[in-house]
């Protein structure tokens, strides 16, 4: 993932502004131009605003575009207006049309802008529903007064006031919207950028293989538990595992198998840590465990339940069964003597070498 300085459907959102401003100025000007052509032009413009900013929405959500659909609307619309504007000069039918086609549009820009029900939301996406569903209900409105026969002179709206306030909340629709929509844009940016800064933080802490901690974070985390444990009086041990002939494996059944391995194991070591318990990968094929306020006596049978069970976990490698693994241990617990991480690792590691020694499939403790 990477953050976008603009992300698909900004553009469609900036035509769709300057398309509803154009078609407002033009709109509002028509009680001294009232020519059918400027009548066209201007109810075309906003309807061709609100499908663009719905059409931007679409894109931005990542939803159907369905374009035809849209473009079959506009051209319907053009068409059937068109008609009313130069062959018939049916006022009533004129709102009447305008209005059930802006309505719609409304209504769709508010529930693309809601988005899932499952969709965490901002105050910009409730803002900018808000203000289409209120602009619905007044271009509803405006229908219903065609509809109910008050429409019946060309400057019936300027005569009752109601044009002047029609164009004012065009003139806010334009406002909200273009506020809304850029909060939305930069929201998203925020949004992906704490994604990515995430991902960038698992990925410097993390063994992308087993998806374990890593060897960075356990020589960074163990000297902090190490002063936490020295402050705080509490005890701590720590774990060195290694695989038992894990270079047999690769080199009879493959890298791959080995790999398949590996990540069984960070599943099983996960599946057995305690919340306070850090896994990592060390290397290869060995693994530390920090174990957070245990003493060795406390730890010991939650080593060897561990070894018992990875000795009778089945193994795989795509189709192929492979042989059972076994892993030997090494414990040691933190104490006065022990100054820095490595040599709190070294104690560990020490007491894991003797458990090779000692027959495989074995835990040593310090």
């Amino acid at each position: 993932m990477r953050t976008q300085r603009t992300y698909p459907g900004f553009g469609w959102w900036a035509f769709g502004i300057v398309s509803i401003a154009l078609g407002t100025i033009m709109f509002g000007v028509r009680g001294a131009h009232t020519g059918w052509l400027l009548l066209l032009g201007s109810n075309s413009l906003l309807v061709l605003g609100y499908l663009l900013v719905y059409h931007g929405m679409l894109v931005f959500r990542g939803r159907s575009e369905h374009r035809w659909l849209q473009w079959g609307i506009f051209l319907t619309f053009f068409l059937v207006f068109g008609y009313y504007c130069s062959d018939r000069q049916d006022i009533a039918a004129r709102i009447t049309v305008y209005s059930l086609y802006i309505t719609g549009l409304l209504l769709a820009i508010a529930e693309s802008a809601l988005g899932p029900s499952h969709q965490k939301l901002g105050v910009n996406e409730i803002l900018l529903a808000t203000w289409m569903m209120l602009m619905g209900g007044l271009t509803l409105y405006r229908a219903w007064h065609a509809i109910a026969g008050h429409a019946t002179d060309p400057l019936w709206m300027q005569e009752t006031g109601f044009q002047s306030y029609y164009v004012l909340a065009q003139v806010l629709t334009v406002q909200l919207s273009t506020l809304a929509l850029i909060g939305i844009h930069a929201q998203r940016i925020e949004h992906d950028y704490l994604v990515l800064q995430g991902q960038l933080r698992a990925q410097s802490t993390h063994d992308p293989l087993t998806g374990l901690y890593n060897r960075r974070y356990l020589d960074e985390t163990l000297a902090d538990e190490m002063r936490r444990s020295e402050r705080d009086g509490h005890n701590l041990c720590v774990a060195m595992l290694d695989i038992d002939h894990f270079k047999r494996i690769n080199d009879t059944y493959g890298h791959e198998a080995g790999d398949d391995v590996l990540r069984t194991l960070g599943t099983l070591f996960m599946q057995w840590a305690r919340a306070s318990d850090i896994v990592c990968r060390y290397g290869g094929e060995e693994f530390s465990i920090i174990l957070r306020d245990t003493t060795l006596d406390q730890v010991m049978p939650r080593i060897n339940a561990l070894r018992e069970s990875i000795a009778q976990a089945k193994f795989c490698s795509g189709s192929r069964q492979l042989p059972s693994v076994t892993i030997s241990i090494g414990v040691a617990q933190s104490d006065a003597k022990i100054t820095n991480p490595v040599a709190f690792l070294n104690r560990a590691d020490a007491a894991m070498y003797r458990a090779k020694q000692n027959g495989r499939n074995r835990v040593e403790r310090d």
